[in-house]
């Protein structure tokens, strides 16, 4: 559990710009190289036990440094704080960032106020056979300690994200679990999915820059601009007599498993199912237009030529339904995160507008 939990703000942070949260207008240890900053980069300590409220729930010193440090070693100075001494203007983002992820984690917390969910004692019994089986998987408490102050975490702020974790769980289920109060009809989410979504298969033969990325083409191809032409029209070529063998009759899924270069077919052997604006706009274009069971010509896109066929969407719903309805329901679920977010009333405690670099060290 420990592990699962200190890799959370990974993920997180990654989407942190894209939150719509308040501000004002890897987790692992880190070794920092030691260098002169000036005093407004290397702010001053907060000790204050909060750092900000949001909409009247306190942010902790702890969480907000969990947050703050682990951001600033993995998406900024990597641990090497001379990064600072030329990117400066990027301390105000660093803090932003930070707020902002702690604002989101609150919007659990605030959802759960608002519509009287809580944590049952079951709830707490399982928290503590989780911390319990996570300090026996890092060999006992000496070791546990030391991880979570690896991580910029103590146990009181450890036990928070886990019972965040819990809430998160139950307010998710209070809307969209198997009785929640905002779930549609099994048949609402298939009409969408077969109305809005596509299912394709495609053989792909790479363009020469993207074969030459991949390493599908050998040194020799690279020597000239005009091998690489020639590199070009070959793999053109190649597509080419594959669309001529597939419209005289070749099965396309051999053909597919034989010359296709896309290797997230591999991942999705049943196809791409996909709606707008997830894809290229060509390939996009040609499985919008393309009626079910029709095949593509050649389609060019700034990945290489590809030769698309148009599923039956139906089979595909009947079997991925319940895949489906989870994901529905967590995009749901995010835009109701998201919303509640950018209404949050934020208020910060004396010395928030000094922290720099070495605040929370």
């Amino acid at each position: 559990m420990l592990k699962k939990i200190i890799p959370a703000v990974i993920s997180l942070a990654m989407s942190v710009g894209l939150l719509a949260g308040c501000s004002e207008g890897s987790s692992s240890e880190v070794s920092s190289s030691i260098v002169e900053l000036p005093a407004e980069i290397a702010g001053t300590a907060f000790s204050a036990e909060n750092v900000m409220t949001v909409d009247g729930l306190a942010v902790s010193n702890a969480i907000y440094r969990y947050f703050f440090m682990n951001i600033k070693n993995s998406y900024f100075d990597n641990g090497d704080e001379s990064y600072w001494l030329e990117n400066s203007a990027a301390l105000p983002e660093l803090i932003t960032y930070t707020s902002d992820l702690s604002s989101r984690y609150m919007v659990t917390h605030i959802l759960a106020k608002e519509y009287n969910i809580t944590l049952t004692d079951e709830d707490y019994q399982n928290i503590e056979k989780d911390t319990a089986a996570a300090i026996a998987e890092e060999g006992g408490d000496e070791a546990f300690d030391k991880s979570l102050s690896d991580a910029f975490l103590d146990r009181e702020t450890y036990q928070y994200f886990l019972e965040t974790e819990y809430l998160d769980y139950k307010v998710y289920d209070y809307f969209y679990g198997e009785n929640g109060v905002e779930c549609v009809p099994e048949q609402e989410i298939f009409d969408l999915k077969k109305k809005d979504y596509v299912l394709v298969k495609h053989i792909l033969i790479l363009n020469e820059e993207m074969a030459e990325a991949s390493g599908l083409t050998s040194e020799a191809d690279e020597s000239s601009s005009s091998l690489d032409s020639e590199v070009q029209q070959t793999r053109l070529e190649l597509a080419q007599e594959l669309l001529q063998r597939l419209e005289n009759g070749e099965d396309f899924d051999t053909l597919m498993k034989e010359y296709g270069e896309d290797p997230g077919m591999l991942q999705n052997p049943d196809g791409y199912f996909f709606t707008h604006d997830e894809m290229v706009k060509e390939f996009e274009e040609e499985s919008f237009a393309l009626e079910e069971g029709e095949m593509s010509g050649i389609v060019e896109t700034s990945y290489g030529y590809h030769i698309i066929k148009k599923l039956p969407v139906q089979p595909y719903l009947e079997a991925n339904i319940d895949a489906l309805k989870a994901e529905y329901y967590e995009k749901l679920y995010t835009a109701k995160i998201d919303e509640k977010l950018a209404g949050v009333v934020c208020e910060y405690e004396d010395g928030y507008d000094k922290i720099g670099v070495r605040s929370f060290n």
